[in-house]
């Protein structure tokens, strides 16, 4: 993986959302490193900096919004992009008053996601 293409994490348990994020990833330019679970990402993180972290908010064992709380205590200051199938206001709520920077309902157009990604290269 080259260090200058920006490196996008997807933590998606679905393994069909999973390559489907990450063919679209790919095809827009950025680097991928998927995992199907908040735990396999703790256990095995990516070497290089991410750009940001595409979270499910409903995993198999900890959740996306438990992840993004495990990260806020060690002050991390990665962009989370949270994503769900389930748009329930108080998921949505909590997902923003812990930080992240978007939500999106599944299923969402993949251009919105590159947008939005793009949005905050350096030089953009």
């Amino acid at each position: 993986m080259e260090s200058s293409t920006p490196l996008v994490v997807v933590i998606e348990d679905d393994a069909a959302e999973r390559k489907a994020l990450g063919r679209v990833l790919r095809a827009g330019g950025f680097a991928t490193a998927a995992y199907a679970s908040a735990e396999e990402f703790q256990a095995f993180p990516p070497a290089q900096r991410p750009l940001c972290l595409v979270l499910d908010v409903r995993l198999g064992g900890m959740s996306g919004l438990d992840l993004q709380r495990m990260l806020n205590a060690e002050r991390s200051t990665l962009p989370v992009i949270v994503v769900t199938a389930h748009d329930d206001p108080g998921i949505r709520s909590e997902a923003e008053r812990l930080g992240c920077r978007a939500y999106l309902r599944k299923p969402f157009e993949g251009r919105a996601l590159l947008e939005l990604l793009r949005s905050w290269l350096p030089g953009t």
